[in-house]
């Protein structure tokens, strides 16, 4: 009996082990250098050129002495992404942002039945008529440039669906 036990620990630390993890049979395969890799701080320069390679026209502009990435979402060429918590080695937060004039017929209501039923971004009617229409994203931690593709894709679909 002890040695049947013996055995069942023994392959169960076997299984337990990832080199030798019966799930990964086969020969390791290796990532190419910064595939995936994920950064805990990104620079306006990055968010623009993985923007431009998920098909949304972007370019680094600085504005009142900061950078911001100007994007053109359909017709409307205000969204942007704003950048907070920076430092020489990048910013650890991101938010895709766009402003515009509210249709004469929006309301409060309206904008609050819109945030309930879509999730990410959120939008809010300023007492000017205007719209602000925003989505934020958390850096630190790890994101990869793939993830703000991702994240531009949405934005970019979600402001599409709330003009609609």
């Amino acid at each position: 009996m002890r040695i049947l036990s013996l055995i069942a620990v023994l392959g169960g630390c076997l299984l337990m082990n990832p080199e030798h993890s019966f799930a990964q049979v086969g020969p390791k395969q290796q990532q190419p250098a910064g595939a995936g890799q994920a950064l805990s701080r990104v620079t306006p320069e990055q968010v623009a050129t993985a923007l431009t390679q998920a098909g949304i026209r972007s370019q680094v502009v600085t504005q009142e002495n900061t950078k911001i990435v100007r994007m053109t979402i359909g017709q409307l060429k205000t969204p942007a992404v704003f950048f907070s918590d920076c430092n020489n080695q990048g910013c650890g937060n991101l938010e895709f942002a766009a402003f515009f004039s509210a249709d004469p017929s929006w309301t409060a209501d309206g904008m609050n039945n819109w945030n309930s039923q879509w999730r990410y971004a959120k939008a809010s009617l300023d007492t000017d008529g205007s719209v602000t229409f925003q989505m934020d994203v958390l850096v630190t931690g790890g994101l990869t440039l793939e993830n703000i593709k991702e994240n531009g894709k949405i934005f970019a679909a979600l402001l599409n669906k709330f003009l609609e």
